[in-house]
């Protein structure tokens, strides 16, 4: 959602009256005296008139003619009106109870969707014809010095349904203390195909040298996580590939989302899925209690609420 021009963001935080604020046009600069009378009760207006007046400034004539009954008084009476607790907060829970009735059934056929795709993506997971694991930190050293000359991650493939022909898979690591990702995602293929247990090497790129030309085998599995991800695998002829699983986007990016990390993120992407799966007319708790609000506004200051509207989309 947009800012709302941060006026009703702000809207606990104005003090003084309304019969304070001039009944002048929005357009039209307040002169010093008037504008330190107000600042001096409510030091706060500095910020609104400031937000103000640099949205303004960017309306050409046209624009100033259509809202220029928009006054400094009305305008506030809207931020007033928005932060009167006494008139919102009944109207909130009655938006909560309208919402919960209209589409709060849809949270928990949510998680049934999710938990399906989960047990469906483990159960036809590329890694179980393949087990992934780092080895070690293999060096190659120059001839003439002691120097490192180039770094491979050593991974070692294990084959646990027979005979695999080719796999492709990516990688990427962090750090177990910040779990800050020092890595892109690298992609790895192998073409020779492997029936046990194997070693394969792999050079790491220009920034991964420099970081572990100096790092043991021991320091690495000390210091950092290692994920691994199979995307390809051809075994007996059959190609295997991970897109092949056509897993709902909105459902992917749930699984790639920490609820405990970030639950909001995580509730919108869960939000996503169920207008996506279930119902493509819902609305988020915050969307529908927002939408109620706005219309309210709407009703009540409709030439105000226009003009943020625009303002916020200049």
């Amino acid at each position: 959602m947009k800012s709302r021009f941060t006026l009703i963001a702000a809207i606990g935080l104005f003090i003084c009256s309304c019969n304070n604020i001039p009944n002048t046009s929005i357009f039209e600069p307040l002169d010093t005296k008037t504008l330190a009378g107000i600042i001096k009760q409510d030091s706060l207006f500095t910020s609104f008139y400031e937000e103000l007046q640099e949205k303004t400034s960017q309306f050409n004539e046209i624009e100033k003619a259509k809202f220029d009954d928009i006054t400094y008084r009305k305008l506030y009476s809207m931020v007033e009106f928005s932060r009167d607790t006494s008139e919102l907060n009944p109207k909130y829970r009655q938006w909560q109870q309208e919402w919960d009735d209209q589409f709060g059934m849809y949270a928990a056929k949510a998680d049934s969707v999710i938990r399906y795709w989960e047990q469906y993506k483990k159960d036809n997971a590329l890694d179980r014809f393949v087990k992934i694991e780092f080895s070690a930190i293999d060096k190659e050293y120059y001839s003439y010095s002691y120097d490192v000359k180039n770094v491979h991650f050593a991974f070692k493939l294990t084959p646990l349904k027979g005979k695999v022909d080719q796999i492709r898979f990516n990688y990427r690591y962090s750090a177990k203390i910040n779990d800050v990702q020092y890595a892109e995602s690298h992609s790895c293929i192998s073409t020779a195909p492997f029936s046990t247990t194997v070693i394969r090497y792999w050079e790491a790129d220009y920034r991964d040298e420099r970081r572990l030309k100096y790092t043991t085998s021991s320091e690495f599995k000390r210091d950092y996580n290692i994920v691994f991800e199979i995307t390809e695998v051809r075994k007996d002829g059959i190609n295997y590939d991970i897109g092949d699983l056509d897993i709902p986007e909105s459902v992917e990016s749930v699984f790639k989302t920490d609820s405990v990390q970030y639950p909001a993120l995580y509730q919108m992407r869960k939000d996503a899925v169920i207008a996506d799966i279930l119902y493509p007319d819902y609305k988020s708790r915050y969307e529908f209690i927002y939408g109620q609000f706005e219309s309210l506004l709407h009703k009540n200051f409709p030439k105000e609420a226009l003009f943020m509207d625009y303002a916020d989309n200049k």
